[in-house]
């Protein structure tokens, strides 16, 4: 039988209700999700709808999904961005459904970056924007903004690039290319005390510098996330290491979540595998 994982934890802020919700409510709550994947499109999966899945994630929790099939990982994603419904169940974030909230609030609620590409332009002249500038979009569904420059100087202060806000997206490495998408994350929820970010196959060790630089920026994200009770999400089960980093993991199948797992807890020898292929084993340990 699945396992409903509840990431304990969460205090009832002081700003009690902020924008119509308790700021208490859990950041991320999945009730009895489901997904046929026949009807979406090809490549399509096996026979047979996905779930139900069931979790609650509460506000300031950090958590990592892992599975031995990505496709129900990706297509959950997908699902939390908003792409269109393909089966039952409800998905609440912040304490609302994803259908209650308007973009422009959703927008100062939910963040997330994916794995977009990360090399400089290849035309000639092709510099980019300021790095200032490229922070600055998160607060775009803000407007009027008139915090918006001291917010981008304290985010890019927050991931160590203040001393370049004005140099070019396109001169950056690819690791300070991430910092600035990082920051401008972190401007897009400042003013909010409870919200909710996705990390989704965000990390790409080679092109980043090794296993140590992307364990520094996950560091730098939850340090960012926990004080202002912001949750995290983190799908990268190609890189079990990091999900020591963060409080739990939930093993992900297609039959729902079989295993919500203390991840400090796990032998260090699995975090050196890849986690997908050890489900048997979590499961046991469970």
């Amino acid at each position: 039988m699945p396992v409903v994982p509840t990431a304990v934890g969460g205090q009832r802020s002081a700003l009690g209700e902020v924008g119509g919700h308790r700021v208490s409510a859990p950041a991320l709550r999945l009730e009895g999700w489901s997904c046929n994947p026949a009807v979406q499109p090809a490549p399509a999966a096996s026979a047979g709808p996905w779930g139900p899945i069931v979790a609650t994630l509460m506000r300031g929790r950090s958590v990592a999904w892992a599975g031995s099939e990505p496709a129900v990982l990706d297509q959950l994603v997908s699902a939390l961005l908003g792409a269109p419904q393909v089966g039952p169940g409800r998905i609440e974030v912040c304490g609302r459904s994803l259908a209650e909230w308007s973009p422009r609030e959703l927008a100062c609620r939910l963040a997330a970056i994916g794995l977009e590409p990360l090399e400089p332009p290849e035309l000639p002249g092709q510099r980019g924007v300021p790095v200032g500038e490229a922070v600055a979009f998160g607060r775009l569904v803000r407007r009027p903004d008139p915090a918006r420059d001291w917010i981008v100087q304290d985010a890019l202060r927050e991931i160590g690039l203040l001393h370049r806000a004005h140099e070019r997206m396109g001169g950056l490495t690819p690791i300070d290319r991430l910092r600035v998408r990082l920051a401008r994350l972190m401007a897009q929820l400042w003013d909010h005390a409870h919200g909710l970010i996705l990390l989704h196959r965000a990390f790409d060790v080679g092109l980043l510098g090794g296993l140590d630089a992307v364990q520094a920026l996950l560091r730098q994200v939850l340090a960012f996330a926990q004080p202002r009770g912001h949750a995290l999400v983190l799908v990268q089960p190609d890189l079990p290491q990091l999900m020591a980093l963060v409080e739990r993991v939930w093993l992900i199948e297609r039959n729902g979540v079989q295993a919500d797992l203390v991840s400090r807890t796990l032998p260090a020898a699995w975090l050196n595998e890849d986690i997908t292929r050890v489900g048997a084993r979590l499961l046991r340990f469970a």
